[in-house]
């Protein structure tokens, strides 16, 4: 008699549980989601009328504001250079082909290294995220402070995987790799992270 009652809480309490627990959409196809992010920052046909976007701030290493200057091209190719308070300057880029690190002479920056760098100098990437990442599978929905965040496997041709987390709610990226996006403005009839 005793087991039969137990038997028979148990099997409310697991009923009333799945009935409080709402069932969740369909998760979207990782295409869907990179046109979303793309939509989200004014739609492919809108940055395709840019062919360079060019930027200035400060860098923030160690608490000094140190000048930086940014420019990309559509096509892919960037150049970042920061201005150090001895008057020297520090230089990266990529040509389309190669990575390039100036600090007195010129020289070669890694393959996998650069892809990092392009993350955070390229604004025109997410347009060719599939270029960037040939392998891309969605691994599900996880919290990000007060949102949610789909989060994406992209594997790059060659070196590592990197991680990329898009906004549930307005499709934006947050995260790619190490590299967060934040504060997301309107600059030249589309929406990059000023952070």
């Amino acid at each position: 008699m005793e087991l039969r009652q137990l038997g028979f809480i148990l099997l409310v309490t697991t009923a009333s549980l799945s009935a409080q627990t709402p069932a969740r959409a369909p998760l979207p196809a990782v295409d869907e989601i990179i046109a979303r992010h793309i939509q989200a920052t004014g739609g492919r046909a809108a940055w395709e009328k840019l062919s360079t976007q060019t930027r200035t701030g400060v860098a923030l290493p160690d608490s000094s504001n140190l000048p930086l200057e940014s420019a990309s091209l559509a096509s892919g190719e960037w150049t970042f250079t920061i201005r150090m308070p001895n008057g020297r300057t520090l230089k990266h880029g990529f040509d389309g082909a190669r990575g390039w690190e100036e600090r007195g002479r010129v020289s070669r920056i890694e393959r996998d290294a650069i892809l990092d760098e392009t993350l955070i100098h390229d604004p025109f990437w997410p347009l060719r995220m599939k270029e960037h990442f040939p392998a891309m599978s969605l691994k599900g929905i996880e919290r990000n402070g007060e949102s949610e965040v789909y989060v994406i496997e992209a594997t790059p041709a060659e070196g590592r995987a990197r991680t990329l987390f898009f906004d549930v709610r307005d499709g934006l990226l947050v995260r790619a790799g190490k590299t967060m996006y934040a504060d997301y403005r309107d600059a030249g009839g589309v929406k990059v992270p000023f952070l």
